[in-house]
């Protein structure tokens, strides 16, 4: 995975960059068939840390299932 660490690449691969977010590196815009396991998979490396992007979007997620296409998920850093 290509870790985004400048504003010109927040537009790779659905990720976006906002260095005024603190304790966020990055947000990923949910695509159709994603699951937090594959994002966790694709932006960690390990499909198990998909609780650390529930736990970082409780305010808009009831469940590590109820994510829908096109929300903006926001990405903590690999702990």
């Amino acid at each position: 995975m290509e870790k985004v660490n400048k504003p010109e690449d927040s537009k790779k691969k659905g990720f976006s960059f906002d260095p005024k977010k603190s304790g966020i590196i990055e947000s990923y815009t949910v695509k159709a068939g994603d699951t937090l396991s594959e994002i966790a998979k694709k932006v960690y490396g390990d499909a198990a840390k998909y609780n650390d992007i529930f736990e970082a979007n409780k305010d808009i997620l009831s469940s590590a299932d109820d994510i829908k296409v096109g929300q903006t998920l926001k990405i903590p850093p690999k702990k």
